[in-house]
């Protein structure tokens, strides 16, 4: 999710309905960002007509080519394939008019190019193409080698129906956990004699180890832990700490980066549009468990860099309202009013006074 800082954009902005399709603000960025990670590019078409409410629409990157000028150093405009070979052209800018239709580009980096982008799995392409043929040969090997561990072959005079109902009656009974180890005896007559074959076994554990191994490979590539999706090394078991810890490398080196670019390329978009800066922020990851977030609600609230009242508003925004009676909300706002918390009320920069705790 996300929310708008800029409470004045929040009043020109409806995010709820953002095109004719119904669609919401997060319904766009959210297919935005899944192109924008499938491919490395994200197209986000804009039109305006006359006194009309501005649209945003997603477009297909694959259907999206851009034309370059003569030097090869700008756009000059885009081309929106359709069906038949045909194909649009749309502005790569906005008019200084009331009618407009362009296409905001957002892009992956991609040193050899300034045109597009590329995804992050491009690297690893190699890698990909190794764990889906290594799904191939499993898949193959299901369809074409699983057969029988072994054969009853008899030789001499053939089975009489009673000795072929003895055999099979032994080898039913042979199967289980209890007969690991244990001996058994089957008599089919002195003309006629018996013999196991066991069948060439195909080793295909590699390939299981192999596909892991690349696993790995892909999500490191993606700049993720692997730990964090369940990966361990040495096949050791994961800890509820290291998938938190991982989590959270995740999402400082990778996730919260990511955010902070898109966030920033939208609200270029929306300025351009309805010429104020949302400022969207997009609300953060938590990947702590609520028993390591009552020790750190703790330690702070000891400290006094938060309140009782902070925390039951954050983190509980219900109880205030609901299990709290009238006689406990007025010792909270009481006790609380005698403690102004610097980032929790209004603060005059100007004063260093506002920077006192008073612990009276």
């Amino acid at each position: 999710g996300f929310v708008f800082l800029n409470r004045e954009a929040s009043r020109q902005i409806d995010i709820t309905d953002i095109n004719s399709n119904g669609e919401s603000l997060y319904d766009i960025i959210v297919q935005a960002g899944a192109y924008f990670l499938e491919t490395g590019n994200a197209y986000l078409e804009a039109v305006k007509v006359g006194n009309s409410k501005p649209m945003i629409y997603v477009a297909n990157p694959k259907k999206c080519r851009a034309v370059i000028n003569k030097s090869k150093t700008a756009i000059k405009n885009y081309l929106f394939l359709q069906e038949m070979g045909r194909a649009i052209p749309i502005s790569a800018t906005k008019a200084n008019s009331d009618d407009y239709r362009f296409l905001y580009h957002i892009k992956n980096v991609n040193t050899m190019s300034q045109i597009y982008g590329v995804p992050d799995w491009y690297s690893v392409t190699t890698a990909i193409d190794i764990h889906y043929g290594i799904d191939m040969w499993l898949k193959s090997f299901l369809n074409n080698n699983a057969r029988f561990d072994f054969l009853i072959v008899t030789e001499g005079r053939p089975l009489n129906k009673e000795s072929e109902k003895r055999l099979k009656d032994t080898l039913g009974k042979a199967k289980g956990l209890e007969n690991k180890g244990r001996g058994g005896y089957l008599s089919v007559g002195a003309d006629t004699k018996v013999h196991v074959i066991e069948l060439n076994k195909v080793n295909h554990s590699s390939f299981f180890e192999g596909k892991d191994k690349y696993s790995a490979q892909i999500i490191r590539d993606h700049s993720l832990s692997p730990s964090s999706v369940g990966f361990s090394s040495g096949g050791s078991s994961i800890a509820g700490n290291e998938i938190i810890g991982a989590l959270r490398k995740d999402y400082e080196t990778y996730i919260s980066p990511l955010q902070e670019y898109f966030a920033q390329k939208m609200n270029n978009l929306l300025y351009l549009i309805y010429g104020v800066n949302p400022e969207i922020k997009f609300k953060k990851m938590d990947v702590v468990s609520e028993k390591d977030q009552a020790i750190i609600d703790n330690i702070y609230l000891s400290s006094n860099v938060i309140s009782r009242t902070y925390i039951r508003r954050v983190r509980f925004p219900d109880i205030l309202d609901n299990e709290i009676d009238d006689a406990e909300k007025q010792t909270i706002e009481t006790s609380e009013n005698k403690k102004p918390f610097l980032g929790e009320h209004p603060t005059n920069w100007d004063s260093t006074e506002n920077y006192l705790i008073d612990r009276s």
